[in-house]
């Protein structure tokens, strides 16, 4: 007879960082796939991700809904229904366009820039996620630069981008990459075995957990070629 404590697993499976609640390195917030948009994002469930909001963006006159997702990488524009618009690497942003009517504008280095409209405590949210992201990584920092009215066009060129897809192929192939590196980085601190493949975010901080609760042990080994899911 089970615990009557005990949460069922499937509710357990659920929750994909139930522990981690920020990145180890740039000291972000991780959030999760609200439930409202699991079936069309269920692909990011338990992934690195610091933003997932609905928003508008303006493109060419005209204004679409999009969902941004932003991950320790890059960002992404996509569809309601999951698809990927557009998609850069969180490093292309030079400069943030911070307008007083919900506006948030991102020039982009190599690139057609881009113009959301969200609410204002939304748009501070993304300028510092992005600085943040940009800080850790020791690259140059966007500028933020903030108007009282609607940002200029004038400083944006909003014109349709030959490719929409300037970096990752991906939202879970990109994911996977953040993945690595916080776990080849936990690795070098001999925070996690140095020969297991963790497929998973909550795999990372149950070995994480599982090590810091043993005085004096560093490295544990399990064998080569492990997989932790």
């Amino acid at each position: 007879m089970g615990n009557k404590h005990q949460k069922p697993k499937n509710e357990i499976a659920s929750q994909p960082h139930p522990q981690l609640t920020v990145h180890p390195f740039n000291e972000l917030k991780l959030v999760d796939v609200p439930a409202a948009s699991y079936k069309e994002f269920k692909d990011l469930v338990g992934c690195v991700m610091h933003f997932f909001e609905n928003v508008t963006h303006c493109q060419c006159n005209k204004r679409k809904q999009r969902v941004l997702v932003i991950t320790d990488r890059a960002f992404y524009c996509c569809s309601e229904t999951g698809l990927i618009q557009r998609c850069h690497l969180v490093t292309d942003v030079k400069e943030i366009l911070v307008g007083g009517k919900r506006e948030l504008g991102l020039i982009l280095n190599n690139s057609t820039d881009m113009l959301f409209e969200m609410p204002a405590d939304k748009q501070q949210e993304v300028a510092f996620i992005i600085q943040s992201i940009q800080r850790a990584k020791k690259l140059p920092v966007a500028v933020v630069t903030e108007y009282t009215s609607s940002v200029p066009r004038e400083r944006l060129n909003l014109k349709r981008p030959s490719c929409t897809n300037m970096e990752a192929v991906t939202k879970k192939d990109d994911l996977a990459r953040s993945l690595q590196r916080i776990t080849h980085d936990l690795q070098k601190k001999g925070m996690l075995n140095k020969d297991t493949h963790y497929s998973t975010l909550s795999a990372i901080v149950k070995e994480v957990e599982l090590n810091r609760s043993r005085p004096g042990t560093t490295n544990i080994r399990r064998g080569r070629n492990s997989v932790i899911h």
